[in-house]
């Protein structure tokens, strides 16, 4: 069969996502191409471009990379797997910054490890990279660069893990229509899932019926909601974790934090060691000044392996590390500067891949560079080290003004080396 020429790709460069691996893991990149079908919506239709299927026939072998060029010049997305090294990563150096979003995934044993071969050369490209353990985690890593629309929200409040195909499609369209403004078709999508008797017995929908609600400011639409997510999960510890959840961040939203913790406590009774209960409980916690709970349950959040989310997982970095900060600051604990340093080192890139328009993950980054500066800079020979560290701060912080122009900068950035 003739396969198609770049020109003739499907769909318009702005819909198409360049999945790029080696073939011999062609499953990973078949899976890679069923989830960005299922991402794909009416808001944003999304079309997954394997250069393998639209290789010319008889090209010769010389000249198959120069092909796999001309179709990644033609995708607004690429996506790329390193299940193994090979000519992808020729692939990501042409991937220019400027009219191409990429992102790179490869499998790894444990959360946040680097890839083993070749991780000097992953980072090196400066291009954001998560690891996943298993399909549905790289589903929601793949779910959250590609929507990036919902990425706008500062924090994420979406219900539990959902495995539908038509159920995880519409939810996640309703969290997009609520994020860019659009209550009142978020509420019609969601209102016709749950008239669908497949549907109706789900309390994914429901809860996030109970969101719209108080975007919208209508009170007996969220707790209608809730009272039929309630009745759904009757005798379910982790439905009943899941409503908990969903009314605590509720009432986060509503700054009412006391309701809030009391909430997000039962959640994590419930349902104990869930990521995205403990994160927002450990920020609550902060909120309320018990900064040991605080930190305790934001620390118990990243040991949570199962977060499906990769945002909730840097929601939690970037809190801890901002925590360590502030303990540092207040116990003159030297190790809190070093692990909020560390902590924070690849936020900036994340805030890209995220094109994130709060500056929160820079402000942290900054930060927790300038107090690595200042402590570097009292102690013997290590007065280089100090300047990078406030040579990191100060472009950090400029970028973060930037965005957010009151943010007062720390005068330290203004030191010279």
């Amino acid at each position: 069969m003739t396969k198609p020429h770049p020109e003739i790709l499907p769909g318009t460069k702005d819909q198409r996502v360049f999945i790029g691996g080696q073939y011999d893991f062609m499953p990973t990149l078949r899976e890679l191409a069923r989830f960005v079908h299922e991402i794909s919506s009416e808001e944003k239709e999304l079309i997954p471009i394997i250069p393998y299927d639209f290789m010319k026939s008889g090209i010769p072998e010389t000249q198959t990379m120069e092909w796999d060029l001309s179709i990644l010049a033609n995708c607004r997305y690429a996506i790329f797997d390193l299940s193994d090294l090979g000519a992808q990563l020729v692939e990501m150096q042409e991937a220019d910054p400027k009219y191409t979003d990429s992102l790179i995934v490869y499998p790894v044993r444990e959360r946040r490890n680097e890839p083993e071969r070749g991780r000097r050369t992953v980072l090196s490209f400066g291009l954001p990279h998560f690891g996943y353990r298993t399909f549905n985690e790289l589903k929601g890593i793949v779910g959250r660069f590609l929507m990036d629309e919902a990425s706008m929200l500062g924090k994420d409040y979406t219900p539990g893990i959902i495995y539908d195909p038509t159920l995880d499609r519409e939810t996640r369209r309703a969290r997009v229509l609520l994020a860019t403004g659009r209550e009142d078709t978020a509420e019609d999508v969601l209102k016709k899932l749950v008239r669908n008797d497949i549907y109706r017995r789900a309390i994914e929908p429901w809860l996030q019926l109970a969101l719209v609600g108080h975007y919208r400011e209508n009170d007996g639409l969220t707790k209608d909601a809730i009272n039929k997510a309630t009745e759904i999960a009757q005798g379910d510890p982790h439905a009943e974790a899941e409503i908990a959840y969903c009314q605590g961040s509720i009432n986060f939203l509503k700054n009412k934090l006391e309701d809030a913790n009391s909430r997000l406590e039962n959640a994590n009774r419930l349902n104990p060691g869930v990521g995205r209960f403990l994160e927002r409980l450990g920020y609550v916690n902060w909120l309320l000044k018990d900064r040991q709970a605080a930190i305790e349950n934001t620390e118990n959040a990243l040991k949570d392996e199962s977060i499906p989310d990769p945002l909730v997982t840097l929601n939690a970095i970037n809190n801890l590390a901002y925590f360590y900060c502030e303990e540092a600051r207040a116990s003159s604990d030297v190790s809190l500067i070093y692990e909020a340093y560390e902590l924070s080192t690849y936020l900036p890139d994340y805030h890209q891949v995220f094109r994130r328009k709060r500056a929160s993950w820079l402000d942290t980054r900054g930060v927790a560079a300038v107090r690595m500066g200042k402590y570097l800079a009292d102690q013997p020979h290590e007065r280089s080290k100090a300047c990078k560290a406030l040579d990191i701060a100060r472009a950090v912080l400029q970028e973060a003004k930037a965005l957010a122009p009151s943010t007062s900068m720390p005068k330290s950035t203004g030191e010279r080396c």
